[in-house]
């Protein structure tokens, strides 16, 4: 998967797009996705915190990963 493809699914799932960044590491109160020099970075960003940060080498990897993150609350 890529970033394309991440924004595609997203957008048929309904997900609102304020609701994630997926390439802004500054972005607020969304759940956040960026390329960290090789590194992919997924979490949620609260009040300037990196909230449940987890790594991954991949893209696919880490952009699977946030597809299934930001689908699966409910809150948005």
């Amino acid at each position: 998967m890529n970033i394309a493809e991440a924004k595609a699914k997203l957008e048929q799932l309904g997900i609102n797009n304020n609701s994630y960044s997926m390439d802004d590491s500054t972005a607020n109160e969304k759940y956040c996705v960026f390329d960290n020099y090789g590194k992919w970075s997924v979490y949620y960003s609260e009040r300037g915190n990196r909230n449940n940060e987890k790594i991954f080498d991949s893209e696919s990897d880490a952009l699977e990963y946030f597809v299934e993150l930001v689908s699966s609350d409910s809150t948005i």
